[in-house]
């Protein structure tokens, strides 16, 4: 005989009568469940602290907003003096600065009661924020950024206490702005100043040096001069004293001869020479002793600084101009 099995049947249909009954025969518990809910729901919205949010938008600026302060010696572009103001903003030394100076209105905003509880909400996200734009999204206008303060206190406390946020975060980055503007100022000043020292003292060593050529030029000129005068000075008392001797000599043959007053032979015509010049001079002696004793005698009571010749007081003249100059 042939044994066949019959393969087992499986009911997955739902009954929505009979799930419906089953409901409603719970319908009091899930009733107080859900009534529950509401009530607590109502009971926390009516007791839960009321959160305020004030937002503020901060700009780049702008490079004609920089310009003031852009110069030769300094220069710093919209982004960098935006990046000093969102560190700034972000800084634990704003946070306690920012607490220090209006401590009684972030109390009363924040509901703190010390200033550590004022850094650690400041600090929190969900209380202070700052949010940059995406730069994936073209529709946003890229140099958009905002900062957000949340607090249970109105909605005009909050604004007051972000304005005061953002004000001191901005004089503070630009006193810091301006301590590195006056710091190269400074150094520029100092730079130029030194320049300027150099300067003056090249010009100066330059002065200095320009005298000291034109003086050593001119005490060359005076001792060629002075050496000139003296050379000349020797050479016309070495022509007097030659003068002298000749002299004493014509007196002493003079006065053998007995020849005391010009001889006619001393005015007497001398040959020449095919030059028209006399070619040999009449002797000394026939002069006469009278007229070569007087000459002599001359010549010795004539001092030797009053000897009259035209180069020695034209040396003498030009040393004097050497001097004064």
């Amino acid at each position: 005989m042939e044994r066949r099995t019959q393969a087992p049947y499986y009911h997955d249909e739902i009954d929505l009568l009979d799930l419906i009954s089953k409901f409603w025969k719970e319908k009091t518990l899930i009733f107080s469940i859900i009534g529950l809910c509401l009530i607590a729901s109502i009971a926390y919205a009516l007791t839960s602290p009321k959160v305020f949010e004030a937002k503020a938008q901060l700009q780049k600026p702008s490079n004609s907003d920089l310009a003031p302060i852009n110069n030769n010696f300094y220069s710093i572009t919209p982004d960098e003096a935006f990046g000093k103001l969102l560190a700034r903003l972000e800084s634990d030394a704003h946070k306690q600065k920012l607490l220090k100076d209006n401590k009684e209105l972030i109390q009363s905003t924040l509901n703190i009661d010390n200033d550590l509880d004022g850094i650690v909400l400041l600090s929190n996200h969900a209380i202070r924020s700052i949010s940059y734009p995406d730069p994936k999204d073209t529709a946003s206008t890229p140099n958009i950024y905002e900062i957000s303060l949340s607090g249970s206190n109105e909605n005009d406390t909050l604004s007051k206490l972000l304005d005061k946020d953002i004000e001191l975060a901005s004089t503070q980055v630009f006193n810091d702005i301006k301590s590195d503007f006056e710091r190269l100022q400074k150094f520029e000043e100092q730079e130029i100043q030194t320049k300027i020292e150099l300067l003056s003292n090249a010009l100066k060593q330059r002065r200095e040096n320009t005298i000291t050529q034109l003086r050593e030029a001119q005490e060359l000129e005076l001792k060629k001069l002075q050496d000139e005068l003296s050379a000349r000075m020797e050479f016309t008392l070495a022509i007097r004293e030659d003068r002298i001797i000749e002299l004493e000599q014509a007196i002493n043959i003079a006065n053998k001869l007995g020849i005391s007053s010009p001889s006619e032979w001393s005015f007497a015509s001398t040959p020449t020479d095919e030059t028209g010049e006399t070619s040999q001079q009449a002797p000394l002696y026939l002069r006469g002793s009278k007229l070569l004793i007087a000459e002599l005698e001359s010549l010795k009571s004539t001092p030797k600084n009053a000897i009259f010749d035209t180069k020695i007081r034209e040396l003498q003249s030009q040393i004097n101009q050497v001097k004064l100059s």
